[in-house]
């Protein structure tokens, strides 16, 4: 008998109903899944920032350096209405990177935060950089890659201070994105 299998019969009827209940998934598949589900590399500052969170240590620190800038709120809007709005903007070319496109939608300047809206081409890649200050995104529209993860409309991205991260899309993109006003540093 296997490791998962003596797992399996030792677990009681209403440990299973239990499991299936909070995951959704019967316990056999939950063991072959663990087995074939692709590899996620976790963030390089994970491990630390985790440690500071269990420790309590940065709990405080965190909450005096989370930006109180307004434009955050925007990423509660619904995605109908923030498409709706970038429609509305005038659309240029994003510094020297070929494929994408930004359109300035509002700056807070009491922050030195702005939101803009970032339309990319097929197949477009945005260069590894880093912000000195925390950026959220969220996924209006196709696809985009952040390192080896993937995400899709609705799906919200956010980064830490001089975390590096490069962007790619298969399908091109529509993204919000709420980030300091500070240029964009190459990695």
């Amino acid at each position: 008998m296997s490791l998962d299998e003596q797992i399996l019969e030792d677990m009681s009827w209403e440990r299973h109903t239990e499991f299936e209940g909070l995951f959704g998934v019967d316990l056999e598949t939950a063991a072959v899944l663990s087995y074939v589900a692709p590899t996620q590399v976790p963030a390089a500052d994970l491990k630390a920032r985790l440690f500071d969170r269990l420790s309590g240590s940065a709990s405080e620190q965190e909450l005096e350096q989370t930006p109180s800038s307004d434009l955050f709120e925007l990423l509660s809007e619904p995605i109908e209405t923030l498409k709706q709005a970038s429609e509305a903007l005038r659309w240029g070319p994003m510094g020297d990177v070929a494929g994408f496109e930004m359109a300035t939608w509002k700056i807070d300047r009491a922050y030195n935060y702005i939101a803009l809206f970032l339309r990319a081409k097929t197949k477009a890649n945005f260069p590894l950089h880093y912000h000195s200050q925390e950026e959220s995104l969220l996924v209006l529209a196709g696809d985009l890659k952040v390192e080896e993860r993937v995400y899709r409309v609705g799906d919200r991205i956010h980064s830490h201070p001089s975390t590096r991260h490069a962007l790619k899309t298969q399908t091109g993109c529509l993204v919000l994105v709420i980030a300091s006003g500070q240029d964009v540093q190459p990695a």
